[in-house]
């Protein structure tokens, strides 16, 4: 009975620490050409040609978190004042039509695509988690997690 006792405590202490790691871990550096999306019909979309020789903040998200949709009304903010001038992209492992009628009901300006693959394949466990590339396309900056309107002002400032 003791040694059961000893296994599910273990067992327990394991998963909590995986979940805890998964949750607390930053995100990956990430390269424009790793990253495989198709747009809302289902086509595959070329980053390298999106970018348009513009800086891109490429949002990872998803419709069922609340902090991904919390950070969407800065970004939105950010949208007005610079979107000339960035590629704002919020990127979903969901299903398409998740993020179309997402995309629908929120009526936020951003272009919304969605990843072929999983986000966990790409290393994202914590959303949102936002990269920040100049027009080159090279990765300025990246920040996992919750946003801040002065964090992402900041991270456009060194991709402008």
């Amino acid at each position: 009975m003791r040694k059961a006792w000893i296994f599910v405590i273990i067992a327990v202490l394991g998963v909590t620490g995986f979940y805890a790691y998964r949750k607390l871990a930053g995100a990956p550096n990430i390269q424009l050409e790793d990253i495989a999306l198709q747009n809302l019909s289902g086509l595959e979309i070329d980053l390298a040609q999106r970018n348009n020789q513009k800086p891109m903040i490429i949002t990872f998200w998803s419709v069922s978190s609340k902090d991904s949709k919390d950070a969407f009304s800065l970004l939105k903010k950010a949208y007005t004042k610079h979107g000339s001038n960035i590629n704002f992209i919020m990127v979903s492992d969901d299903e398409i039509e998740d993020i179309t009628t997402f995309k629908i009901n929120s009526r936020l300006p951003f272009y919304f695509a969605r990843s072929v693959k999983p986000l966990d394949d790409y290393n994202i466990y914590n959303l949102p988690t936002v990269y920040f590339f100049n027009a080159a396309g090279k990765l300025v900056h990246k920040k996992s997690g919750v946003l801040t309107e002065a964090a992402i002002e900041n991270e456009i400032s060194k991709i402008n």
